[in-house]
């Protein structure tokens, strides 16, 4: 399952390693240019009750998010609700902004999302979620121009399991 997906550009690359790929996104026009190879849900799983919004959506093996976790203003509850997904021993990977103190986005009036997350914070997140942290580190630094000069913005990526 691929949350916060977008358009699925990240899950058309991972298509072939599973049987079935399902996109999740708030977004409707984000999932309009999917590809025709997975199938897209709309569903706010950090909304209303984490638990419930699992059960209707089935368990899964694979979670991942790809720089969509710092769109979700409530990402704690998100991550309770991908535990609530996920079989027993299945793998949660979260790929995201590390603090970039509102760069990434600065072009985008009315933000309101992160401005990336500290790894004590996305430790403690998952821990309470009641995943197993795998790893946690740095795997990526993006460069992309921000008022018209080059930035780098570190990403990192957290490897979960859920016990």
């Amino acid at each position: 399952m691929d949350v916060g997906a977008g358009a699925g550009g990240v899950s058309v690359l991972l298509a072939d390693l599973f049987d079935e790929v399902v996109l999740v996104d708030v977004e409707p026009q984000a999932l309009a240019g999917r590809t025709t190879t997975v199938r897209a849900l709309l569903v706010d799983l950090s909304a209303g009750d984490p638990a419930r919004a699992a059960a209707a959506l089935g368990p899964v093996d694979v979670v991942y998010a790809v720089m969509s976790a710092h769109h979700v203003r409530d990402l704690p509850r998100l991550l309770q609700a991908v535990h609530a997904l996920l079989v027993p021993g299945g793998r949660l990977f979260l790929a995201d902004l590390e603090p970039d103190g509102g760069a990434f986005h600065a072009h985008l009036e009315g933000f309101e999302g992160h401005h990336g997350f500290d790894s004590g914070t996305v430790r403690a997140w998952l821990t309470q979620a009641g995943f197993v942290i795998d790893s946690l580190e740095r795997v990526q630094v993006d460069r992309k121009l921000v008022a018209g000069a080059p930035r780098d913005f570190p990403l990192f990526l957290a490897a979960a399991t859920r016990p």
